[in-house]
């Protein structure tokens, strides 16, 4: 875990980021892309609704990360994050899974997630995850 100076230092560098946030309940996408405005500067946070949107946005806005809910209706975000890895579009965007159910972290990895975190999350948490992946654009 990252100290709370450290992680502001690395959160400052990570200005003109794009973040795609995925999750099928409106409030928790807001709550994302809220706190993610906040902390960041410079963010851009956009959401979708489901796995089939994560893909056409993903696509589209070639983010710098997506944080992917597991458990949605239709296409999950393991589903979801397996599409994007195979396709050479996508493949090299960093997926953080978040999910308020149990799952093994190697389920996680299979589905070619790049980290996982169980809900709740703490801002600090999610942002020292942020910071783990992203950690090339910290230099």
């Amino acid at each position: 875990m990252l100290s709370t100076s450290l992680l502001a230092q690395n959160v400052a560098r990570l200005s003109a980021l794009t973040v795609l946030v995925v999750d099928d309940d409106y409030c928790i996408r807001g709550l994302w892309k809220h706190m993610l405005s906040n902390r960041i500067p410079g963010v851009l946070a956009m959401d979708a609704a489901d796995g089939v949107q994560a893909l056409q946005l993903a696509h589209e806005l070639q983010p710098d990360l997506i944080i992917m809910d597991v458990a949605m209706p239709g296409l999950d975000g393991f589903q979801a994050t397996r599409r994007l890895k195979e396709d050479t579009a996508t493949s090299k965007i960093p997926v953080l899974a978040v999910t308020g159910k149990v799952f093994s972290s190697e389920d996680a990895l299979a589905a070619g997630c790049d980290g996982y975190l169980l809900k709740p999350i703490s801002e600090d948490q999610l942002l020292g995850e942020i910071a783990r992946l992203l950690g090339g654009r910290l230099q």
